[in-house]
């Protein structure tokens, strides 16, 4: 697994010198992992292909998946992406933490019995009705979409707990082909003032959560050691027993996030005094996101801008 830092000052001297191709190169690099990884997958043997997708909050999962369903497509493979997030319970029967709040990250948060029938009706059918969370009203609604399987169709099973040998047990007899994706990379303005991985992804879901979930950084913050509290317990025990590992770090993408990020801190200035990474974002260049292709994994935590009419 790669453990490293990208150096800001080096990032800012190439996107002075030529700022298309370090966006270009990055996103090339970040598919290059996926094509590489699809290649081992359709190279599978077994009736039952189930690609397990996991990794932490905002590692970069779902744009994952669905970039990889159309790798797989365009290797004339068929492919259905299922999520974890879709066999949440009700919020009201979320269990609770010991603080009392409620415990969005723990296996208690997942009904593994629908999870299993939804995927024993699938593969005995090849057919089968699958649920979707309806996260505005925490509410699991059952059969609200159909899925088809045969022996040539090639599932991407993504979500927080995929690689938990409760949850993979629950799939019977298929093959599994473990991946862990994350930000595997972090940066750094020197060897002393960093910013790790996971604080880069604290970063994308701020960002997020304010664009997406109508929640101030506040709120992401009180949140943040549950979250990952969860990922140390869930996650990491089984990080490095996979398949392949994909690192969703982008070399621009703190330029990218720049000016959004610090629209979003300055209106909450209360917070400041906690994120000791802000003078190295400071230091990063921008980068004007309209420049971004539309498939960037970037767009899973920013919105893309409005395109004004002519």
């Amino acid at each position: 697994m790669i453990r490293d830092f990208i150096d800001i000052h080096d990032v800012n001297k190439k996107l002075k010198e030529n700022e298309i191709k370090v966006m270009l190169d990055a996103e090339s690099s970040y598919r290059g992992q996926l094509f590489r990884m699809a290649q081992k997958v359709v190279k599978m043997k077994g009736k039952q292909k189930v690609v397990l997708l996991a990794g932490p909050s905002c590692a970069g999962k779902t744009t994952t998946a669905h970039l990889l369903k159309q790798i797989f497509e365009n290797k004339r493979k068929k492919a259905i992406i299922i999520s974890m997030d879709d066999f949440f319970v009700d919020r009201d029967k979320t269990p609770l933490l010991p603080n009392g709040m409620k415990d969005y990250d723990g296996l208690g948060a997942i009904n593994f019995d629908l999870m299993e029938e939804c995927f024993s009706n699938l593969f005995k059918n090849g057919r089968a009705g699958f649920p979707r969370y309806d996260f505005l009203i925490g509410k699991n609604i059952a059969n609200e979409y159909d899925l088809k399987h045969d022996k040539d169709t090639i599932i991407i099973f993504e979500g927080l707990h995929v690689l938990n040998p409760e949850l993979i047990k629950r799939l019977g007899d298929a093959t599994c082909f473990k991946v862990y994706v994350s930000t595997l990379k972090g940066f750094k303005q020197s060897e002393i003032a960093k910013i790790g991985t996971r604080q880069l992804r604290l970063i994308r879901r701020m960002i997020r959560d304010v664009k997406r979930r109508n929640q101030t950084p506040e709120d992401t913050m009180k949140t943040w050691k549950n979250v990952c509290d969860a990922e140390d317990t869930y996650i990491s025990p089984y990080k490095n027993d996979v398949d392949f590992f994909i690192n969703t770090t982008h070399e621009f993408e703190l330029a990218v996030y720049k000016r959004e990020f610090f629209e979003i801190v300055m209106k909450n200035r209360n917070i400041v005094q906690e994120l000791n990474f802000l003078p190295i974002f400071d230091e990063s260049d921008s980068l004007d996101k309209a420049l971004l292709p539309d498939t960037s994994l970037m767009w899973e935590f920013i919105d893309k801008p409005e395109v004004k009419e002519k």
